[in-house]
């Protein structure tokens, strides 16, 4: 989980200092609120990672405790899934648009 931990707010700096949404608001600004809602998530997962790292860093014995831990880590997953599918969605509907391949 500390790798993650670690991981998550990098890639996220990465993406905000250029990463592949500019070349994608690069050839369709019209794009750029969608993207907008995109990196305002960044803040929320990278606060969620950590918390979770916290939670499981101070866990005790409990199993009841490790199966919450668990559920959470789910929740997290997915919610980190849909952003990163939200991404790429945006990235290919901006260079589907930019050939004119869509309708």
């Amino acid at each position: 989980m500390e790798f993650l931990r670690r991981l998550l707010p990098e890639h996220f700096d990465l993406e905000a200092r250029g990463g592949y949404l500019a070349d994608a608001l690069a050839v369709a600004p019209q794009l750029s609120d969608r993207a907008e809602k995109l990196r305002q998530q960044h803040g929320v997962l990278a606060r969620q990672i950590v918390e979770l790292a916290e939670h499981a860093g101070s866990a005790g014995d409990e199993a009841s405790e490790w199966e919450a831990i668990a559920q959470h880590v789910r929740q997290f997953a997915g919610a980190l899934l849909r952003h990163e599918h939200a991404e790429g969605l945006l990235t290919q509907e901006a260079f589907t648009d930019d050939l004119g391949t869509s309708g």
